[in-house]
């Protein structure tokens, strides 16, 4: 990304593990900067910010902001340029991952330190989290069709209760007020449905043979697509 500060050793660190054949693709760890952090800000919502502690495990998740994968991996993947920037807004990055898995590649977490992500402050605010949870909702709705084959049924009663609820915890904020992390969840949950419901209308872009099914729930939880509504 354009505003994360690395250490020196990041491109050494990022490399080692492709270099020396132990794996295709590594997943580096993100943190928010220092002067960022707000009593607000609780681990879910540093995570819809792209901070990404952990990178332990069978299926470290890709973070743009730091991750790294050989020329080869690069090739045969590709990006879905249905995502990403200029498009949904996310989870190119996730599928990238996860596509990668499904092939065969071998992915790592990186054991070198963190970089820092510097995001303008200007995205703290309300409004700001807000799009990014609609954005984020739009992103995984492709996610949940195209990939994971989601079969959630009422999708118009479930985006009614997400509705719902924002209207009631609306009537009681006052402005200024910052994103509670069960807003942010009920902007995506809102966004989710919305976009799943369009989804539908297309066939599927993979087949669901490219996965394993008893993976699915980690994949989902990797990805923030947690339901509270």
């Amino acid at each position: 990304d354009d505003d994360v500060h690395v250490p020196v050793s990041w491109v050494t660190e990022m490399a080692a593990p492709i270099f020396g054949g132990t794996a295709d693709g590594v997943c580096g760890r993100i943190v928010l900067a220092d002067h960022l952090d707000r009593p607000w800000l609780t681990p879910h919502l540093r995570a819809a910010l792209a901070e990404f502690v952990d990178v332990s495990g069978d299926l470290p998740g890709m973070v743009g902001a730091n991750m790294a994968a050989s020329r080869e991996a690069a090739m045969a993947i590709g990006f879905d340029e249905e995502l990403g920037p200029g498009e949904r807004g996310f989870a190119d990055d996730v599928l990238f991952g996860w596509r990668m898995k499904a092939a065969g590649f071998r992915l790592v977490g990186s054991t070198g330190p963190p970089v820092e992500h510097h995001l303008d402050s200007d995205r703290l605010t309300y409004a700001a989290m807000k799009s990014l949870a609609q954005r984020n909702g739009s992103s995984h709705a492709y996610l949940w069709h195209h990939w994971l084959h989601s079969d959630i049924q009422h999708l118009g009663i479930r985006r009614m209760r997400a509705q719902t609820q924002l209207a009631w915890i609306g009537m009681r904020r006052s402005d200024g007020d910052p994103m509670s992390e069960r807003e942010y969840d009920l902007w995506f949950a809102e966004s989710l449905y919305r976009h799943l419901r369009q989804e539908r209308s297309r066939p599927p872009r993979y087949p669901a043979s490219m996965h394993a099914p008893a993976t699915v729930g980690m994949q989902i939880g990797r990805a923030s697509c947690r339901e509270r509504v």
